[in-house]
């Protein structure tokens, strides 16, 4: 009963590999040489490999939450803010030098931070007011910049609810600059690179790019006395994938090394008993990512268990 069960495909693949195992054991040299060119195909195919650091590969294009957080992208703009909030340690943010300054700074965001489509603060916030039967709307800006002109702003900002909490602090000694995008993390990565034609490494694709020129506009001379705390989702979202990035890295080299010392003691410090294990499994992770690049896939953050999953189950 038991030798009828064993048959078909089973037994036929089964007699093919006895053949091919003696095959290898005769033609040591020549299994050798394919291996290693084997191997260079791989490495030479996974170089052409790209990463896709979006969010957008968490999300299924079809899911019908996800499509209507599309369309909404698609009527209202993006969502996706920064928040920089900051200080001075004197008792009030209205006061002229820092004024200026966060003119200053609101004018170099909107300018030189990619991707922002509006920087608001209280030197460009709008101010609505009724004088006689006009409606007056005027900025910081606009006005003669001088104490006076930031008093009678301090009046009416501090009077409009919609300011207080938002831009200002109701002690005056935090006021805030909230930064409108124009992209998503979850828009495809061809929309989210900074140079076309400059790859989709991290420092070329949004947020990453957006976030390091707020980090290099920040960190000049004329905005060091001004305490900034940063949040919102570019910094945020800049972070993680930074820090999925290097963990990838450290979790992978981790899982090797704790692997190799295994090895080492279950073979009894034999080199080969390291040696071949390991070989493997690198061969295999780059075999993986070889097949990714012969059809064209990118790396995206689905992909960071992979390497240590076969590192765990191969060896």
């Amino acid at each position: 009963m038991s030798e009828k069960k064993y048959g078909g495909l089973q037994y036929w693949l089964d007699k093919k590999f006895v053949v091919f195992a003696n095959w290898a054991v005769t033609h040591t040299n020549l299994v050798l040489i394919i291996f290693i060119a084997l191997a260079v195909a791989a490495v030479l195919l996974a170089a052409r490999v790209t990463k896709d650091t979006s969010v957008d590969a968490y999300f299924n294009p079809a899911d019908p939450a996800f499509k209507h957080y599309k369309d909404y992208q698609h009527e209202f703009n993006s969502d996706e803010t920064i928040y920089i909030v900051y200080s001075t340690g004197n008792n009030s943010v209205f006061n002229l030098d820092t004024m200026k300054k966060i003119d200053d700074l609101t004018h170099a965001i909107e300018k030189e931070v990619p991707f922002v489509r509006k920087a608001t603060s209280l030197a460009n916030v709008e101010t609505i007011e009724a004088r006689d039967d006009d409606i007056v709307i005027q900025r910081m800006n606009d006005m003669p910049f001088d104490q006076d002109a930031i008093d009678h702003l301090r009046k009416f900002t501090m009077a409009n609810p919609l300011y207080v909490g938002s831009l200002v602090s109701s002690d005056e000694k935090y006021g805030a600059i909230f930064v409108k995008m124009t992209l998503n993390s979850t828009d495809p990565i061809e929309k989210l690179r900074f140079d076309p034609h400059g790859g989709n490494h991290l420092d070329n694709v949004y947020p990453q790019v957006s976030n390091n020129k707020l980090h290099e506009i920040l960190a000049r001379s004329e905005y060091q006395d001004l305490k900034i705390m940063l949040t919102g989702d570019v910094p945020w979202n800049s972070t993680h994938s930074q820090t999925i990035n290097r963990d990838l890295d450290i979790i992978t080299a981790a899982t090797l090394a704790f692997a190799a010392v295994l090895c080492m003691v279950l073979f009894r410090g034999r080199p080969l008993g390291l040696i071949v294990p390991i070989s493997v499994v690198l061969l295999g992770i780059v075999m993986t990512v070889a097949i990714m690049g012969a059809m064209d896939y990118q790396i995206t953050l689905m992909f960071v268990p992979l390497p240590t999953l076969m590192c765990a189950v191969g060896v």
